[in-house]
């Protein structure tokens, strides 16, 4: 057993807002699709939760991929990332809603490094309140 490696059993993944765009400097460069999105413009969030149960076979990579995808359109919240699946309670700026709820529920995304990860690809999002930007 000691040659195996021991995934964690769960992740915790915090959004935070930032005060320049994160997005810009990464790499890849981010497509047309998302480099138009302009979430430090919205001037409130549309607060959203949501879970799935599903087999995850690395959390922490499972985690990296949503904090990837999810940069470009500004989301905050909190994500928990567990072998069983992944629950959310995160907000969405109001400037990039459509498009992320577009990109959720896209069965057949745009296939790049920002790509919607299909473990949350189409889950039933229970879509809140709306908060004004602080």
């Amino acid at each position: 057993v000691a040659d195996r490696e021991v995934t964690p059993p769960h992740v915790a993944v915090v959004l935070s807002p930032v005060n320049e765009r994160v997005t810009q400097n990464v790499t890849p460069p981010l497509p047309d699709r998302l480099a138009r999105l302009e979430p430090e413009t919205a001037p409130d969030f549309k607060v959203i939760s949501f879970y799935r149960f599903t087999k995850i076979e690395n959390p922490e990579t499972a985690s990296d991929r949503l904090r990837t995808a999810w940069t470009p359109y500004g989301v905050v919240g909190r994500i928990y990332v567990a072998t069983e699946g992944v629950n959310a309670q995160i907000a969405v700026p109001s400037t990039t809603l459509e498009a992320f709820l577009e990109d959720m529920d896209d069965d057949d995304p745009a296939v790049d490094h920002y790509t919607i990860p299909d473990f949350v690809r189409g889950v039933f999002l229970n879509l809140d309140t709306s908060v004004a930007r602080e």
